[in-house]
């Protein structure tokens, strides 16, 4: 395993254990059940003032995710990117502006694979898709 592979596995691991331990620490268990899938195995993902919910979420290729702020500032999507390897990101995540309260930005996810994204006005607020 080279380097960058590497890089990127740690990444993603530091990613997960963070989302996991806010989530549990900022969200009531009933909102982070609540996830909205459609029968086409398409996601919405709330964009809270409490990050986004769920912040894990799991999908077939193909399938697409949709991000709803309702939160009380505005929510830019961007892709978690490898400083050492951009080609790691799913450069679908890239908002090209901020969207505001009950506004939605939708994302298809058409290559398998772990993708973290943030909100780029809130970095520190992430959250990953798991493409099957």
């Amino acid at each position: 395993m080279n380097k960058s592979h590497l890089a990127i596995g740690v990444l993603v691991a530091v990613i997960l254990v963070a989302v996991i331990a806010s989530t549990r620490s900022t969200v009531p268990s009933n909102e982070a059940a609540a996830v909205q899938q459609a029968a086409d195995g398409s996601v919405v993902v709330t964009y809270t003032d409490k990050g986004f919910v769920p912040s894990v979420v799991q999908v077939k290729r193909g399938a697409s995710v949709d991000f709803l702020n309702m939160s009380n500032r505005a929510l830019r999507i961007a892709p978690v990117v490898d400083p050492k390897d951009a080609t790691t990101a799913y450069l679908g995540f890239e908002a090209t502006k901020s969207i505001g309260r009950g506004e939605t930005f939708g994302v298809s996810v058409t290559k398998p694979g772990i993708w973290g994204y943030k909100d780029l006005n809130s970095p520190k607020t992430v959250g990953i898709v798991i493409v099957e």
